[in-house]
């Protein structure tokens, strides 16, 4: 039996701030580690293979996230959490039925502002005959959605994937980033692909208007999404579907073949802790890049300053900070491993991946998320491992079997999924992260992909409480935006920092949720927590009791 409690801050903390309590009749165990069961089956939502990304969302403010994913042969649907374990298709009577069937992404925003989420999709399944633009959705607070796209001016139609919201302009209203995959055409026979045609599309920059529209601004700040690096030479060949031991029977493309432009994947995230969110996007093939935010609109590429220059097959990307050292690290998954950088705090990062035990040979990663699995108050990291279409390097990855792993707080990771109820060898490539029954242990979405064999089934992974004590903070942004993305929370317990930041849009083509669950061990108070909202105020709460979620509302200067 649930109880909720709403207290006035007033009579805890000399802040405008709300508690939101959430009781549990009992914790089934007490042990060290979380423990995950696929609770799918009498969930409500559809278990067939799909091809889309996943989103965790509140669309109806009731304090539960929703979910939105593309069930196999169709388009998005949105189901609501009942909030009893239980979801329902609400896509109809929401008025998001006219969503089409290209839609490869959809996520949430609160671009006006309002306190309802509205919703952005992507076209990125868009063909050569029948593209269509993007899409933006209003959310009108009592349970639908209204296609605002025209009158919005959003216009552009490419072959859009993941879509990151954030305030690079820090004016207090949420503008958007779409990564573009461009259109490519294969000859292909039984042994090779071979790249005949790829369309360049610039990735998509809608800065909003404060006023219900957007403007592209991708030129004007630079960020197309095609980092330079002057190692990279024009003659060197790019691997397409590479792996550790080679690349197969896959033919090589050049530079001026490639365009170094297929972009999967981008996140908004302060590398540098100057305040201003900087932009990190995924590419396929080549080089992932780093954008940093100059503060006025316009952005540098940073990407062979920060010592990026690293060609991978690049898919998801999970931002957090691993190591406690206050500066937020990238592990990025895709073919022949996956890379975790670490940020050394002076602009430049370094690989990792093998030292810290996480760089997951053998398997093709996809989705992926920073999550504090057990509580323990370490980042732990979850990567989705799938398959490809690529039929000449699909026998390379037999083993699909996802990754989780288990941060040791000593820079080292130790590999965890069997053990903690992560099972299945089919091919899977969309997840993403969130608490959707509100016990403060992250749960995980899973899609498995269609049209692989053996067959498999997509999987919603409910977290077992282990005892360990939990916060998880909501962000209600005032002079900031009003979701206060791009905030940064820093928890201070027994003397040791937990950083995070309130990211939107991440994994792979989905979203995560934006509300941080900070894991507290056997910590029974929250000394000082404290929020750098984007608006440039600093909010301190102090001694904060936890196993709850708090609901904290920017304080005026």
């Amino acid at each position: 039996m649930r109880k909720t409690l709403v207290l006035s801050a007033a009579a805890i903390f000399l802040f405008t701030v709300t508690l939101v309590v959430v009781y549990r009749d009992a914790v089934p165990f007490f042990g060290t580690r979380g423990v995950f069961t696929d609770v799918i089956a009498g969930a409500g939502i559809s278990t067939l293979p799909t091809a889309g990304g996943v989103s965790w969302g509140d669309y109806d403010s009731d304090g539960y996230l929703d979910l939105l994913m593309r069930p196999h042969g169709g388009s998005y649907v949105l189901y609501r959490n009942d909030g009893d374990g239980t979801f329902t298709d609400v896509t109809e009577s929401a008025g998001l039925a006219s969503i089409t069937h290209f839609a490869n992404s959809a996520t949430f925003g609160d671009y006006d502002n309002d306190g309802c989420s509205d919703l952005f999709v992507s076209q990125g399944l868009n063909n050569a005959d029948s593209a269509k633009p993007d899409a933006l959705y209003r959310n009108n607070c009592d349970g639908t959605f209204t296609d605002v796209s025209k009158e919005a001016g959003v216009t552009v139609a490419h072959h859009g994937k993941g879509v990151a919201w954030g305030d690079f302009d820090r004016d207090g209203f949420l503008d958007i980033y779409v990564a573009t995959y461009g259109g490519l055409s294969f000859r292909k026979s039984d042994t090779a692909w071979k790249l005949i045609g790829w369309t360049f599309e610039p990735n998509v920059l809608y800065r909003n208007n404060r006023d219900g529209t957007f403007t592209n601004v991708t030129k004007r700040a630079r960020v197309s999404g095609e980092p330079f690096c002057t190692k990279y030479k024009e003659e060197e060949l790019l691997e397409l579907g590479s792996t550790q031991g080679g690349v197969g029977s896959v033919e090589y493309l050049t530079k001026t073949d490639a365009g170094l432009k297929p972009n999967w994947q981008a996140v908004w995230f302060d590398y540098d802790n100057d305040g201003f969110s900087d932009l990190y996007v995924s590419n396929e093939v080549a080089i992932n890049a780093l954008y940093h935010n100059n503060g006025d609109g316009t952005f540098t590429d940073t990407t062979e300053r920060a010592g990026l220059c690293q060609k991978q097959s690049t898919h998801g990307i999970a931002v957090g900070d691993y190591n406690g050292d206050g500066f937020f690290d990238i592990y990025a998954t895709g073919s022949r491993r996956n890379i975790l950088w670490h940020n050394n705090g002076d602009g430049t990062f370094t690989e990792i991946s093998e030292r810290a035990g996480v760089a997951n040979f053998g398997f093709l990663g996809w989705g992926t998320g920073a999550l504090d699995y057990d509580n323990d108050g370490l980042l732990d990291i979850y990567s989705i491992n799938g398959s490809t279409q690529n039929t000449s390097v699909k026998s390379t990855y037999p083993e699909r079997e996802d990754r989780l792993y288990k941060n040791n707080g000593d820079g080292t990771f130790t590999e965890t999924a069997k053990e903690s109820g992560i099972t299945g060898n089919d091919s899977k490539s969309f997840g993403a992260f969130g608490d959707f029954n509100n016990d403060g242990f992250t749960d995980v979405f899973v899609v498995s992909d269609e049209g692989f064999e053996p067959a498999g089934a997509n999987r919603l992974y409910r977290n077992t409480p282990n005892g360990n004590h939990w916060l998880t903070v909501k962000l209600v942004g005032v002079k900031s935006n009003r979701e206060g993305v791009g905030a940064v929370i820093i928890a201070e317990v027994a003397g040791n920092k937990r950083v995070r930041q309130v990211l939107s849009g991440g994994s792979f083509v989905g979203q995560n949720s934006i509300w941080q669950t900070f894991g507290l061990g056997k910590s029974t108070v929250v000394d000082t927590l404290t929020v750098l909202w984007p608006s440039g105020i600093r909010q301190t709460l102090h001694s904060v009791p936890v196993d709850r979620i708090l609901s904290v509302r920017e304080a005026s200067e």
